[in-house]
């Protein structure tokens, strides 16, 4: 039963930090409308230690309050590509699914999907000490 159990935590968690993994520890914002028909202010994506990663949204309400909400999920790097598990919000009632990020240059490229949408979106983030391109 021991091996069954080391198969399944080996293949559903990061529990090294692996060489090629230019996003460990990495911060990434956008503010200029991140994703499109939202209405979302802000979006700061971080990549944490182990593979794990947030994101964090500040959506503003029809009476002008804002609200932050962050959701949790892993990640997975391969060069300068990030795939994500488990990184969705629901969002005027419909289910928002944050697939992957590339990074071109000092731009990271993230691409999300609405619920039964069959094309992605993406939202460009930068670096928060460097200028949006």
């Amino acid at each position: 039963m021991i091996v069954p159990l080391t198969i399944t935590l080996l293949t559903t968690s990061c529990i090294f930090d692996f060489p090629n993994d230019s996003f460990d520890d990495t911060v990434w914002v956008s503010n200029e409308v991140p994703l499109g028909p939202f209405d979302v202010s802000t979006l700061t994506l971080e990549f944490q230690s182990n593979c794990s990663a947030s994101i964090n949204i500040t959506t503003t309400s029809q009476d002008e309050q804002e609200n932050e909400t962050t959701i949790y999920g892993t990640y997975s790097a391969d060069d300068q590509t990030v795939v994500f598990k488990h990184m969705v919000i629901n969002l005027r009632d419909l289910d928002v699914t944050f697939m992957e990020a590339h990074l071109s240059g000092q731009t990271l490229f993230l691409l999300w999907r609405i619920e039964n949408s069959i094309y992605p979106f993406t939202t460009p983030l930068h670096a928060p000490d460097s200028p949006a391109e």
